[in-house]
């Protein structure tokens, strides 16, 4: 750091440092890469609700029928309901975009909030970390289960649920793909975040 020599107040000289070249301001934040990071969250956070509320409303019921009395000719039936909640991966992703939504509105909310400077960013940082997390492990618990059902397991006895039940798959498979297009956004808001922390450093 140099020393500048400058009046002081009584015509005096005084000496004031003078700026150091190796320090800096944190660079904020323009304004494209803002309102860029706030429309991604705020279509991930519509996503991850409309999911959490498909997911969460899958059900279907079917009537198959169970037997036939060829003597009599009278046909059996029974009405079959399936429903997310009876499997615990559509569970778990249920629990996971809930969270998710959560930790997403939380995120927004500072991210409109922090206006001049990137002083939230290591919490927003750690939050779309663990999004991110949620949104990966629920969707592929999701998916495996979906799979099983549509394409059917004859070593295990699995049928193909999704021939009886297509409504149903319809309706958790949209689910799963609107949480996945709210995972992607989030890897891109990790990848804003990790350029912002390089531009600071």
């Amino acid at each position: 750091m140099e020393m500048q020599s400058k009046p002081g107040p009584n015509g005096t000289p005084g000496t004031f440092p003078s700026p150091s070249p190796g320090f800096a301001r944190p660079s904020l934040p323009s304004s494209a890469d803002r309102i860029l990071g706030i429309i991604v969250r705020g279509i991930a956070v519509v996503l991850i609700l409309v999911a959490t509320i498909l997911m969460g409303a899958a059900k279907q019921s079917k009537t198959v029928v169970t037997s036939t009395d060829d003597y009599t000719n009278t046909v059996y039936t029974d009405t079959v309901t399936i429903k997310s909640t009876y499997s615990p991966a559509y569970v778990y992703f249920i629990a996971a975009n809930a969270l998710s939504f959560f930790f997403s509105t939380v995120s927004f909310a500072l991210t409109i909030i922090n206006r001049s400077s990137f002083a939230n960013l290591p919490l927003l940082y750690i939050i779309d970390q663990v999004t991110v997390v949620l949104l990966f492990t629920s969707n592929g618990a999701a998916a495996a289960i979906t799979m099983a059902l549509k394409k059917g397991n004859d070593e295990f006895g699995w049928a193909k649920i999704c021939s009886l039940a297509g409504k149903f798959c319809s309706e958790v498979t949209a689910a799963i793909v609107l949480s996945m297009f709210a995972a992607l956004a989030y890897v891109l808001l990790l990848l804003l975040s990790i350029i912002a922390l390089h531009k600071r450093s």
